[in-house]
């Protein structure tokens, strides 16, 4: 949805990262997304160089880590430009991980660490759907009652659904 949103408000290339699990639910759908541009498998394409040809050898402007995976936010301190913005908007489900902190510094990037914990930011995702910006009908992959939810989250854990609604 990040890239989504970026794409609307004005960035000229997004680029998706995912992993060979990722395949069939997040990379397919964002192939079939015109507001995604280029989408990478970074276990069997060369990610590093193809972000630098795009960017004509600069890197990223902006590069948002929506995984909480630690090797994600390393590959983020080889993408991102010097001087370029990096938000974390994953949890890591750790108490602590491997941080590359000399490479973001060295690069004197922003970093940004973001929870959507205000309603203000429930009210901006609402109005980003009421005006199609997020396309629900296909990230929305799976609708069950709650009395499914043992499997729903099955399925989450899983990777072979991308968003589940509980009805109610």
């Amino acid at each position: 949805m990040a890239a989504l949103i970026a794409k609307h408000i004005g960035a000229k290339h997004v680029i998706m990262l995912g992993t060979v699990s990722d395949e069939s639910t997040r990379l397919s759908l964002c192939r079939s997304l015109p507001p995604i541009d280029t989408v990478i498998n970074v276990q069997t394409e060369d990610t590093i160089e193809i972000i630098h040809r795009l960017t004509n050898g600069k890197g990223c402007d902006v590069f948002i880590d929506a995984s909480g995976s630690a090797s994600a936010i390393g590959m983020g301190a080889s993408l991102v430009k010097k001087m370029g913005i990096v938000s974390g908007i994953g949890l890591t489900g750790k108490e602590k991980i491997e941080f590359p902190y000399n490479a973001f510094m060295m690069k004197s990037v922003k970093y940004f660490f973001n929870v959507s914990t205000k309603y203000e930011s429930w009210d901006r995702a609402i109005h980003f759907i009421s005006k199609g910006v997020i396309p629900c009908e296909q990230l929305i992959t799976h609708k069950a009652s709650i009395e499914e939810w043992a499997l729903v989250f099955s399925e989450l854990k899983a990777q072979s659904t991308l968003k589940a609604v509980f009805v109610f």
